[in-house]
């Protein structure tokens, strides 16, 4: 996915007015995040690394889809 598929995703992007609808985001984000996001100085396949072992100590906790890295 381009950045500019992203964009034109957000862009249509209609949230509801739920209390349990948030955009977390960088800071950045062209659209201003209810949540802003850490920034890691790792490479991207650590992070992934690291989060699916996260996942996956969780009793119960299941990853049954993953995208292609980026």
């Amino acid at each position: 996915m381009s950045t500019a598929d992203v964009e034109r995703f957000f862009e249509t992007l209609e949230r509801p007015d739920t209390p349990n609808n948030w955009l977390v985001a960088p800071a950045d984000f062209f659209i201003k995040p209810d949540v802003v996001t850490p920034v890691f100085q790792i490479p991207m396949s650590v992070l992934i690394d690291t989060v699916r072992s996260l996942v996956l100590q969780k009793k119960g906790a299941a990853i049954v889809e993953e995208s292609p890295k980026a």
